[in-house]
């Protein structure tokens, strides 16, 4: 009986969160052919942040647990996304690159008209941020001005 109670709590903690995606996604196409899901919070109408989960192959949904990243939208714009191969994002083949992670970033980034984006990224997501920052420095808000 406690193992089905720890269980029913667990599910409820965890699935409850994770089903409240009421956002639609909305796809880029990477040169390569892959449609990368992603997931516009854009009312406050600033500097976009573009949230980085880890993996890889690990979709955005963890991100949204208890609703922290999703209260934020409500002073900042934010955007979610899922990694290729992930949730609603194409498949992968296996031999996806870092370059192939920034492009889809960066799509994401033209996608939603943002001259400038911050990035917040969790494990594998805070190596693609910073991959992504050494490969295109002028387009993160916090970029010095040339």
């Amino acid at each position: 009986m406690s193992k089905l109670l720890i269980l029913s709590l667990t599910l409820a903690c965890v699935c409850g969160p994770l089903a409240a995606r009421s956002d639609e996604a909305r796809f880029v196409t990477a040169s390569d052919g892959a449609r990368i899901a992603y997931y516009p919070r854009l009312e406050a109408r600033t500097v976009p942040v573009v949230i980085l989960s880890g993996g890889p192959g690990t979709d955005s949904r963890y991100m949204r647990v208890r609703g922290a990243l999703d209260r934020l939208a409500r002073t900042r714009s934010v955007v979610f996304y899922d990694q290729r191969g992930t949730s609603r994002s194409s498949d992968s083949d296996g031999t996806e690159t870092i370059d192939e992670y920034v492009e889809d970033i960066e799509g994401i980034r033209k996608a939603i008209d943002a001259d400038r984006i911050d990035l917040l990224g969790h494990s594998f997501g805070g190596y693609l941020a910073m991959a992504y920052a050494a490969k295109l420095p002028s387009a993160m808000s916090a970029a010095p001005e040339k």
